[in-house]
């Protein structure tokens, strides 16, 4: 049956792949130029062809049965799909620009590591084979004061906050500073308690033992196995069908998301007649 709830997947998969192809399409360039491209839509549309490309990559380890690697797969399109959620929920315009300009931000304080004429700058300037004046001349405007202060300003700004002491993009009420916040925020606690957390083991590499069983004068090693990615399938299956409608309601493509509704039915009761 693993090989329906497969197909399934790839066919919610073809739908989100083509979802910003329509979305410009449809919402943008036909309606020019009342409606223009911005950074909310650059985040959404930008979180989504993420969710994409690693759930390309989630069905090729499991069709290969090259295992490893699909609990961390997972765990991140989680954490796109409540980014979304989140931007989409309200004040989309606001909570888009906050996730770009944090991009921004942090990238600032990354160009400051790499610059920084402190032991662990010289380190990484030193992993990297990079002089410090290549990084300052690839990106002047990062060593520009007024450019690094708008960076600041534009990142805080929405936040409504002056320092940078709460720096999630997130944290728009002052209470939403980590992930498990956020997804209380959105209701979806238990998603983060049961997938994030327990997918997270292989992220942090604390699976060792997962792959040994031990007894007196004897060790067996244990590989994963395909019959444990049935729930990764589904899971996935269902932030991409999320998703998907989400967005086509927010750009308001009522026919697509209505042929969409009508494909998912179709499959589901197709998947459910052969079980």
């Amino acid at each position: 049956m693993g090989d329906y709830f497969m197909k399934l997947l790839k066919k919610i998969l073809k739908e989100a792949d083509s979802l910003t192809g329509n979305v410009l399409n449809k919402h943008f360039q036909a309606n020019f130029p009342n409606h223009e491209f911005d950074q909310h839509d650059a985040a959404t549309l930008g979180l989504l062809e993420d969710m994409v490309g690693k759930t390309n990559s989630l069905i090729v380890l499991v069709e290969s049965d090259n295992l490893n690697g699909t609990d961390a797969l997972t765990r991140m399109i989680f954490e796109n799909y409540v980014f979304i959620k989140f931007i989409l929920e309200k004040d989309t315009k606001t909570r888009g620009e906050s996730y770009v300009n944090s991009i921004r931000y942090n990238n600032m304080k990354l160009f400051d590591l790499y610059t920084s004429s402190k032991e662990s700058g010289e380190k990484v300037r030193q992993f990297l084979s990079v002089e410090k004046e290549k990084f300052i001349q690839k990106f002047p405007d990062l060593s520009d004061q007024q450019y690094r202060q708008k960076l600041k300003d534009d990142f805080l700004r929405p936040l409504n906050l002056n320092s940078e002491k709460k720096l999630t993009w997130y944290n728009f009420n002052g209470k939403t500073n980590n992930f498990r916040k956020l997804c209380e925020h959105i209701g979806k606690e238990a998603e983060y308690l049961l997938l994030y957390k327990l997918y997270s083991s292989e992220v942090h590499a604390t699976q060792a033992l997962s792959y040994f069983k031990f007894k007196e004068n004897y060790i067996e090693v244990f590989r994963k196995k395909s019959f444990d990615q049935k729930h990764h399938i589904d899971t996935v299956s269902n932030f991409l069908m999320d998703i998907i409608r989400e967005i086509y309601g927010y750009y308001k493509l009522k026919s697509d998301l209505g042929r969409f509704n009508t494909n998912v039915y179709v499959n589901h009761k197709t998947v459910r007649e052969l079980l």
